[in-house]
């Protein structure tokens, strides 16, 4: 797996449904090695070798699976070594990715003016948070982005198509291709950076 670093957490499935949790603490192209936490070491020792288990890694691109298989069993320092394999690929069902943030931007609906904070934005669309507001599912609005994220300011339409308790989605429309690539720049040196 392409992602693998130090430090990250780790959870692997056995076929027998228990779980153990750790950390990696050494990796190559070909093998990860996994301090086991205290609390799942009896657990570990159940381990054999070849054994085929599902591993579950926190990456900064979010939760990552790839099936592998134990190399060598639980050590006298409580680690695993275990295959490093391609991760299981994701089918990402969305047109657009998105990223978490905490951008705050300006909403309008007719006279009304109301500041937002974003949860999380894509070339697509936005979901954010708002207090007080009138807003409701199909209202079109005016979306403000500020410059200290985008180079410039992005003002475009939407339309709430989602509505729950004290936040909404709105999907953009007539957004030029110049703001749209400017969001998914945003999007990306975000990931990068988490």
């Amino acid at each position: 797996m392409d992602e693998i670093k130090r430090n990250q957490t780790v959870k692997i499935a056995l076929k027998s449904g228990k779980l153990i949790q750790g950390e990696i603490i050494d990796f190559s192209d070909d093998r990860v090695m996994v301090l086991v936490y205290p609390e799942d070491l009896e657990t570990a020792k159940t381990i054999r070798e070849l054994e085929e288990i599902k591993v579950t890694v926190k990456t900064h691109l979010g939760l990552k699976d790839m099936i592998s298989s134990v190399i060598s069993e639980l050590n006298s320092i409580n680690c695993i070594t275990i295959e490093n394999r391609e991760a299981v690929p994701i089918v990402q069902r969305r047109e657009f990715v998105r990223v978490a943030t905490d951008i705050k931007f300006k909403l309008s609906k007719g006279d009304k003016i109301y500041d937002c904070v974003c949860m999380n934005i894509s070339a697509g669309g936005v979901a954010f948070k708002v207090i007080n507001s009138d807003l409701e599912v199909d209202d079109e609005v005016t979306l403000a982005f500020p410059k200290t994220y985008f180079e410039k300011e992005i003002i475009t339409k939407a339309i709430i198509i989602k509505k729950e308790k004290g936040w909404f989605v709105a999907k953009y429309f007539g957004l030029s291709q110049w703001d749209e690539d400017r969001i998914v720049k945003y999007v990306f040196k975000t990931i990068v950076i988490h």
